[in-house]
């Protein structure tokens, strides 16, 4: 039951570094990008400058490759993990992991899982 709750909250605090820290370079790359980073630069979001600045060199590159393998892994194995533990709106997962950072969707939903399993066993 410990060891539950401490996975718990270390995936919480997970979810959250995730959202913070993504969002900071999300708008450091508007202000790079466009100048500001405001509601109308996000509008005119530009993706191809987005996606070209993950391979702008090896390292970079590395990275990308990296968080794009691992998220599309997490997302075959999520759909029918959340399936077969019964884990309602596990679409939100998905959009969380595309729409905002693999960084926040994928502890978020361990941290669902957890607290799903943890119900289970109780």
């Amino acid at each position: 039951m410990k060891g539950t709750l401490i996975r718990q909250g270390l995936f919480a605090i997970l979810a959250i570094v995730g959202l913070v820290w993504t969002q900071y370079h999300l708008i450091a790359f508007l202000e790079w990008n466009a100048g500001e980073a405001s509601l109308a630069t996000l509008l005119k979001f530009d993706w191809v400058a987005f996606f070209s600045s993950g391979f702008v060199n090896p390292g970079a590159a590395f990275l990308t490759v990296d968080a794009i393998i691992g998220g599309t892994a997490f997302l075959c194995w999520m759909i029918p993990e959340a399936r077969k533990l019964g884990i309602r709106h596990w679409w939100i997962y998905i959009l969380l992991t595309l729409g905002v950072a693999f960084a926040v969707g994928f502890p978020f939903f361990l941290l669902m899982r957890e607290r799903k399993l943890q119900q289970a066993a109780s």
